[in-house]
């Protein structure tokens, strides 16, 4: 009986192990295939400094990387948006990620004002924001930047989940320096919490079964949910040399007799998994060594084959890589060349090939110090926390681990990995024209089919989509920079949609919650000051160099249009014939191949098409460009005055027209009018406005040399050194040189990046200039 029994366990623990060898496998194949359809994927910005001048360009290095911080080759376009204290975006731009690396800048606007101010990296397609950076625009007087009171009690468990009968680890947060209270339906108090200078506070206590309890802090109340059974407390704690991460569940709960689980994930991997097995009480402890525990972020669940209990992030930061700035000396005179040697190596002393990024500025004390980790694994979900953490330690790793409970950021959507059914999101990597396609009238969709032709005036390449659901989407396969005028016309059944039409682009723009304010003191900041005074030198010293060159009124905007058909095949100066009253009356006299038919209330324009053997008539008018403006509107050219009119061209060769597509395809008049400077001609609603890439730029500090510069101009950049782009030797070194301005005083060389392993590190070196 007793063997029978031992053979029954055995297969009993034989089938447990399987079933939960199956579960995890299976769970594993769905995480790779989650995957491969939604992009593992990371954005870290560093800046060539966090205070700028309203007058200064921020330059920034952006790596594209995954979880775990390996670069991703593939192409990959990004919106960037400098945001206001009020949540306003005074300026975005687009720009392209190109082999896991890219440098790029975004323009302060010169009607922006001091204060603080976003800087957030988002998906142009769904506005999701992945990263994000404070900053700080000054004038001349000094900025102080403060949290703004905060509106309510925040708050959080561990594990995500108020459970009933065991203990919880609650996080709140508030006002700095105050006290939270824990009262029951009694209005008796359970717990109090005292918050830290950060606002964040935590306690933990067991909430009994169908008791309400609420928050109250000052005059503000706030009943948390109604604790439940069903789920799970998580606790993580350090002891000697390892992690103990503590499962605690009700015995009363549906899930206390099924299989659960728990699972350690890191970089979108399963790194530990284990059966759980209650005792009596319903706890069950996991125990994990440091060395085990990787660096940076690991999400932590249970879970069974049909539902998450519970899950947090937990945050472990381990210095696995050394920088060391070696300066030639410690002290330089203006205008003197320096250089500075960088070396990477681990903590064993083996060199670490790197990528990273270098500036040379004024030593200045950040405001925000952001570690190179910290940016690349948490943000943005410390954007609003990093002015008030503490210096680096374990005070700071803890709080950020409390941040990371209260936040209850989550990378993975467990739910659809269990379900199966992991959805596809593939980030896209070209710029794409979207909106919705109604009749300006009585705001009908246009039929589904319908054509529409676009084309970029400015980057000369027409593209095709089609309606479908009263929207269309036209993606562009080639990149282009800059605003971009697109026009625009519709075709159905090969015939010019009728009526009045619209395109409405889809408008993509992140809300961003601001918890943060600044206001404008009476001292004077000491890099605004400078700048100052710097750009009032250097205003001088340019003042009579300045071009008085005037734009021609009669600069011919047609002519990129005329160039890209390889030139026109008729034209007409005006000036040369009689004034004629009428645009009918002018084309029919001194305009050849263009015909006009006049009925009683309606008049038809045609251009003949040259096919080489005979001339064909189209069933559609021609394509009309006046002063660079395209409409496909007919009575704006017969509603022009001819006496107002430089000059007429015609494009009607069939294979001139090829590069304009379906819309060349009825032949191209050119009109240039008598116009005046910023005067339009013709104001065409058929075109829509769309932002394309930015094209990089490189620092003219980093160009700058002794020899090249104008020795009567002082040269007073502050900025000595932005090099966004620096690859390591196979030793784990490089140099850096850059040259010394005509400012005295300390500055300082900072360096962020990763090894080519994705380890991140940084490093900074002091120096002066007499």
């Amino acid at each position: 009986m007793k063997k029978t029994f031992a053979l029954l366990l055995v297969g009993f623990i034989q089938v447990s192990f399987s079933y939960t060898d199956d579960l995890i496998s299976r769970i594993s194949l769905n995480l790779e295939q989650w995957k491969k359809s939604n992009q593992d994927e990371k954005i870290c910005l560093f800046l060539n400094q966090t205070k700028y001048s309203i007058r200064d360009t921020i330059f920034f290095s952006a790596y594209y990387s995954t979880s775990d911080l390996l670069p991703i080759k593939s192409k990959r376009i990004f919106s960037l948006g400098l945001i206001s204290e009020k949540g306003l975006m005074v300026s975005r731009i687009n720009f392209a990620v190109e082999n896991g690396h890219s440098p790029n800048q975004i323009t302060i606007p010169e009607q922006a004002k001091p204060g603080y101010f976003q800087l957030i990296v988002f998906d142009p397609l769904v506005g999701n924001v992945m990263f994000s950076k404070n900053v700080v625009l000054v004038d001349r007087k000094s900025i102080a930047v403060s949290r703004r009171p905060i509106s309510g009690i925040h708050f959080n468990f561990e594990g995500g989940k108020f459970i009933s009968g065991i203990p919880n680890h609650l996080v709140v947060r508030g006002d700095p320096n105050q006290t939270v209270n824990i009262i029951d339906s009694k209005n008796e108090l359970v717990v109090s919490i005292q918050t830290d200078s950060t606002g964040i506070g935590s306690t933990r206590f067991t909430p009994n079964n169908n008791t309400s309890y609420s928050i109250t802090s000052s005059e503000r109340i706030i009943k948390l949910p109604l604790a439940t059974a069903e789920g799970c407390a998580i606790s993580i704690s350090s002891l000697a040399d390892q992690k103990q991460i503590q499962v605690s569940m009700p015995t009363a709960s549906s899930h206390f007799k099924r299989e659960n689980f728990i699972l350690l994930v890191h970089s979108q991997k399963i790194i530990s998994s284990a059966a759980i097995t209650f005792n009596q009480r319903g706890e069950f402890s996991y125990f994990i060594d440091d060395r085990d525990l990787p660096n940076g972020l690991t999400e932590v669940l249970v879970l069974n084959e049909s539902s998450v209990l519970g899950e947090r992030l937990y945050y472990e930061n381990k210095q696995k890589a050394t920088a060391v700035i070696k300066l030639s000396k410690k002290q330089f005179s203006a205008g003197e060349a320096a250089e500075a040697e960088l070396v990477v190596r681990d903590y064993a002393g083996n060199p670490l090939p790197a990528v990273f990024t270098a500036t040379v500025n004024p030593h200045y004390k950040d405001i925000w110090g952001t570690t190179a980790q910290e940016d690349f694994l948490l943000n943005p979900v410390l954007t609003n926390y990093v002015s008030v953490l503490p210096n680096i330690g374990e005070k700071r790793t803890e709080l950020i681990n409390k941040i990371l409970i209260l936040e209850n950021w989550q990378t993975i959507n467990w739910p659809d990995i269990l379900s199966n059914k992991p959805p596809s999101n593939i980030p896209k990597n070209r710029l794409v024209l979207s909106g919705s396609v109604q009749s300006e009238q009585d705001k009908r969709t246009v039929p589904d089919s319908t054509l529409v032709n676009c084309f970029l005036q400015n980057a000369m390449v027409g593209y095709e989509g089609r309606v479908n659901a009263g929207r269309v989407e036209v993606p562009f396969l080639f990149d282009f920079y800059g605003r971009e005028d697109v026009f625009y016309s519709m075709e159905f059944n090969n015939k010019e949609l009728e009526g009045s039409y619209k395109i409405s682009l889809d408008s993509v723009a992140p809300k961003i919650a601001i918890v943060n304010s600044s206001k404008e003191g009476q001292d004077l900041d000491p890099y605004g000051d400078l700048s100052h005074k710097c750009g009032v030198v250097m205003e001088s010293y340019r003042f009579f160099n300045k071009s008085n060159e005037n734009l021609n009124d009669q600069d011919n905007l047609n002519d990129r249009f005329e160039d890209e058909a390889s030139g026109s095949d008729v034209q007409i100066k005006v000036d040369s014939y009689v004034v004629f009253p009428t645009m009918v009356d002018l084309v029919k006299e001194i305009v050849p191949f263009l015909e006009i038919k006049v009925r009683k209330n309606s008049k038809t324009v045609r251009l003949l098409i040259n096919q080489k053997k005979f001339y064909s008539r189209p069933k559609n008018g021609p394509l009309y460009i006046i002063d660079g403006a395209m409409t496909k509107e007919q009575e704006a050219f017969l509603t022009l005055k001819p006496v107002d009119i430089y000059s007429i061209k015609l494009i009607n060769d069939a294979n001139k027209l090829t590069p304009f597509g379906s819309l060349g395809r009825n032949g191209i008049v050119l009109v240039q009018t008598k116009r005046k400077k910023n005067e339009k001609a013709v104001s065409n609603s058929k075109t829509v406005s769309i932002l394309g890439l930015s094209k990089s730029q490189t620092s003219s500090a980093e160009k700058y040399t002794q020899t090249n510069s104008n020795l009567r101009i002082p040269d007073v950049r502050s900025n000595l050194l932005w090099a966004p782009m620096i690859e390591t030797s196979s030793r784990g070194e490089s140099k850096v040189g850059f040259q010394c301005s005509d400012l005295t005083g300390e500055s300082v060389i900072v360096i962020k990046g990763k090894t080519k392993s994705g380890v991140p590190f940084e490093a900074s070196a002091v120096f002066s200039v007499d």
